[in-house]
Parts: structure tokens; sequence; C-alpha cells
């Protein structure tokens, strides 16, 4: 039996046509799905409803704004991981960092650059990946020493099974 890959699913909030349809049209022929908004409100609404695997934002989105609309993803358990891409064409990556956006992509853009900037954050190995269901952490661990694991673990009043495998 053949298993097909699922796309991964990008969304786009621009509130200017030709550039976010111009991006759009390049990264469904490289294979993406595509959702494309006008407007925060709708941004939001298409997060929670289609939940895309990464959100493209741009600064001046009307009716929610960015910062809000980070402030609620952030907040919500199953959006709080989703990597955000803030799109701009004046200088605000610092405050965007601080509030939890992953990326900075200065407009005019290269769409090449942007599609690399997808795939390093859709398909790089999480360091840790924290299960919201019944507070497992798993993932690959490679990279915390265990003494920091156990102190972390202890920290949090957490016990369990530590599973080492050998690669």
């Amino acid at each position: 039996m053949a298993t097909t890959a699922v796309a991964k699913r990008v969304l786009i909030a621009d509130p200017s046509d030709m550039p976010r349809q111009a991006l759009s049209t390049y990264l469904r022929e490289r294979g993406l799905e595509i959702i494309e908004v006008s407007d925060g409100s709708k941004a939001l609404a298409e997060t929670l409803l289609r939940k895309p695997d990464i959100l493209l934002l741009d600064l001046s989105v009307p009716i929610l704004s960015p910062e809000r609309l980070i402030q609620i993803l952030r907040s919500n358990p199953n959006t709080r991981s989703m990597p955000v891409f803030f799109l701009s064409d004046r200088e605000q990556s610092v405050s965007g960092f601080r509030q939890g956006v992953d990326e900075f992509i200065r407009k005019p853009f290269h769409e090449e650059e942007i599609l690399l900037r997808i795939q390093r954050a859709l398909y790089q190995d999480p360091l840790t990946e924290v299960l919201t269901g019944d507070s497992e952490i798993s993932g690959n661990l490679s990279q915390i020493f265990l003494p920091d694991l156990w102190q972390m673990l202890a920290m949090n009043r957490k016990n369990g099974i530590l599973q080492v495998e050998a690669e």
C-alpha cells in the first residue's frame, strides 16, 4: 500500500494582493499547501480552523494587530509552537523576537530565501518536544547533558522513565 506525503500548510497573511499572490504561487509550485488571508482576524480564524504548519505574517495586516495575534497564538497550546515569520519593509526584528516571532524577513525579499527558511523551520529535528496531553517529554535530547535533564525534571517535579537509545 503506497503512502503519500502530506503537504506542509503555510498561512500567508498580507494585505497587499500582488506580493501575497506571487509568494503563494511560488510556494505552491514547490509543493506547499497555501492559505491566503488579508488581515489579522482572518489569520487567527484560519490558524485555529485549518492549523497551518507555519505563519508568514506581514506587519501591516489590519483589524487584529500582529502583536495581538502573536500574543493569542503563543497563549494557545495548539498554536504555541507554530513557527511565525514577520514580513515587513521596516526594521522591527528585535521587538518581533521578544514577542515570540521565529524569523524576521525584510521586504523586498527573495522567494527562494523564504522557501529555505520555511524548510529549515519545518523540517529540522526539534531538540525536545513537549507534548501537552500527559506532560510527556520526548524528542532528540542529544544536546542536553544528563545532569541538566535531571535538574529540569526535579525542578518541575516530574518523574518517569528515561530511555536511552544508541544511534
